[in-house]
């Protein structure tokens, strides 16, 4: 059980023990009184704060698309929000019909002050040609294309955040090589990936719960630390990446 839920099941539990002792009329002066307050504290609470500005933002990655050529690309608006699953952007300028500006931006779509300009690449093959926008970056003297999409990633390179109740929300989604409470981690089973989340951690010992339970698959699985590397008995279950999810599976450039 995530430590949300546990929370919930505490707050139902004090809540049914109070009522247990009232009669109508203080039940329905309760349930009154609780509403009042929730609302005024969802004003005030940065958590819900966080949350109302993370639904608005979420609401500029509906999908537009326009034709181009015979393909078919973003039709980028002012404000819309999009990724290439390293940073986060925002349209702030439309300079023709192949070029714009965009913005570096956090999950929340707060200001970093730093811009980029995203053009029209068009990938030709044998097979035809596939255009797209895109974001070139240069790494280890390489220059690497990284197609956009409209979305929101947590932190750099992901995850993706599709809605205000997502998983990835609740934990922590950082690349590490140390593991630690309450963190993601992507195991492999059979060539098949899963994402489990740490409930207990210790110098030399940890253990994970699978965020989607599969009868196929242990629901819990401890690793230990040898020679130091992280292992689980059980040799078919491989750690990929602490701090990792599902999408790392995925690579996003071109």
């Amino acid at each position: 059980m995530c430590y949300k839920s546990m929370i919930l099941s505490l707050c139902e539990d004090v809540i049914h023990e109070i009522l247990s002792y009232c009669n109508t009329v203080t039940i329905t002066s309760f349930y009154l009184c609780t509403k009042d307050l929730i609302h005024n504290k969802s004003l005030t609470n940065k958590a819900m704060i966080n949350r109302r500005i993370l639904i608005d933002e979420l609401k500029k990655t509906q999908e537009k698309t326009r034709k181009y050529y015979k393909c078919r690309i973003l039709k980028l608006q002012i404000n819309d929000r999009v990724t290439d699953f390293h940073e986060n952007y925002r349209v702030i300028k439309l300079l023709g019909k192949k070029q714009a500006l965009l913005e570096y931006v956090d999950m929340y779509g707060h200001h970093k002050n730093e811009y980029i300009y995203t053009t029209i690449y068009t990938l030709k093959s044998r097979h035809g040609s596939l255009s797209f926008w895109h974001i070139a970056r240069e790494i280890d003297h390489s220059i690497y294309i990284y197609k956009l999409s409209y979305g929101i990633i947590k932190n750099q390179q992901g995850p993706r955040i599709i809605h205000a109740n997502s998983h990835y929300l609740d934990y922590i989604t950082i690349s590490s090589v140390y593991p630690c409470y309450h963190m993601l981690v992507l195991v492999c089973y059979k060539t098949q990936f899963y994402e489990y989340v740490i409930t207990d951690c210790h110098d030399d010992k940890i253990t994970m719960n699978i965020i989607n339970p599969n009868h196929d698959i242990k629901n819990i699985i401890i690793a230990t630390k040898m020679d130091n590397q992280w292992k689980i008995k059980n040799h078919k279950y491989k750690i990929i990446q602490f701090g990792g999810f599902l999408s790392h599976v995925n690579s996003k450039h071109v």
